[in-house]
């Protein structure tokens, strides 16, 4: 495949675009969820389910949406998922309803989670090489970008109603015209029989490298979602007294380490094995989170947060560039919602287990047992990962 000039490349634009759609889903409505509750009589703690029905058809039907994608374009189904996530969001907000307002979010996340499938594909598709890990780096940046731009954006709309950040899904609308003109992408061409497609692509996927990254991945968001997401802010609040706005920026700064570390993944790539990456990335976690509950400066947080975005900024790339290498074009529709799947399972598990860690034993042990849990997964690398493991090779 002819080298692709990243930044002159409208394909690359078009990707991140749909990787922040992605992203605004679940980030945007974060900031209102007391106003939604008050609102429409629903206790606080059933207002989660506004997150649980939007990630839920990610984790039961990305092996599903991954097959679609492969037998029938990237183009194709990315349109549908536009039109879908745009109408059922937007719909959202002439409604008053919770049950109704479900619904649709759970229609919603169908189409969320055909974006975050197709966009990481289409990278996959369109990019080789040092391209395609640069291209990886700044669309990882872009996830953790609008992770933490997104909740102040849906809390500046949330000043004028409580249902005005659903507007944002909208913008799929626009999206999806720009997709339909201007996409340019390689389709597979082999139409395999579906027993033998599904054959071949299970064979593939249960090999020790796929295993080991989607438990990789999966740690990753479990620790960003379970961890940073939810309990970073907590105690920034209740250590140190941080309005929401000084919360944001906190976040912002992590984000930004993540970005800046994603952007140079070609320069890490190139010098680093695949095996270090990882440990050096799950090594940030480990270190930071285990230093966390024992400092009393706002300063050493925000380094220690800014270190964990550079853990970030290496896992979340550097694995989504070899899972989207080892997979043929062909089935790397099916590689990514896999990926996909152990994703929104790390988002949806690390809350969960966190909250239960925070109410038997208390915030410092949300922490530690992520410092603990980064060690594990560093073991992992270290005795089950050979060296020489997760060599790109050009599988097209």
């Amino acid at each position: 495949m002819e080298k692709i000039n990243l930044f002159q490349n409208k394909n690359f634009y078009i990707i991140l675009t749909v990787t922040l759609l992605s992203v605004v889903g679940v980030t945007s409505i974060i900031p209102v969820f007391p106003d939604m509750s008050e609102a429409l009589g629903v206790s606080l703690s059933n207002i989660g389910l506004f997150i649980t029905v939007f990630t839920l058809p990610g984790a039961l039907l990305s092996p599903f949406l991954g097959m679609i994608i492969d037998r029938f374009g990237r183009k194709r189904i990315l349109l549908s998922a536009l039109l879908l996530f745009g109408f059922t969001g937007t719909l959202c907000f002439f409604l008053r309803d919770f049950e109704l307002i479900l619904l649709l979010r759970f229609f919603q996340g169908i189409g969320g989670a055909c974006l975050g499938i197709i966009n990481l594909t289409l990278i996959g598709d369109i990019f080789t090489g040092d391209q395609k890990a640069k291209a990886m780096g700044y669309n990882s940046g872009a996830i953790l970008v609008g992770s933490a731009v997104f909740p102040a954006i849906g809390g500046v709309l949330a000043l004028i109603e409580w249902y005005f950040p659903f507007l944002l899904a909208g913008f799929a609308f626009i999206v999806a015209i720009w997709v339909y003109f201007a996409l340019e992408t390689p389709e597979p061409k082999e139409k395999m029989n579906l027993n033998h497609y599904i054959r071949k692509t299970v064979g593939s996927i249960f090999q020790r490298e796929s295993i080991t990254l989607y438990l990789l991945s999966f740690a990753t968001f479990f620790l960003l979602f379970g961890t940073i997401m939810t309990y970073m802010p907590v105690l920034l609040k209740e250590q140190y007294g941080l309005l929401s706005s000084e919360i944001g920026i906190m976040l912002f700064f992590l984000a930004l380490a993540t970005a800046i570390v994603a952007s140079k993944l070609n320069y890490f790539y190139n010098r680093f094995s695949m095996k270090n990456l990882m440990f050096i990335g799950f090594g940030s976690y480990l270190f930071s989170f285990a230093l966390i509950p024992f400092v009393d400066n706002i300063v050493l947080v925000l380094i220690l947060m800014m270190i964990i975005g550079v853990g970030q900024g290496i896992n979340i790339p550097a694995i989504f560039h070899v899972l989207t290498s080892i997979a043929p074009l062909n089935q790397r529709g099916a590689f990514m919602s896999i990926n996909s799947m152990s994703v929104r399972g790390g988002q949806t598990i690390g809350p969960l287990i966190a909250g239960l860690l925070f109410g038997f034993w208390g915030l410092p042990w949300v922490f530690w047992s992520a410092s603990l849990l980064s060690g594990l997964f560093i073991l992992l690398v270290l005795v089950f990962v050979p060296a020489g493991s997760f060599k790109i090779k050009n599988v097209d």
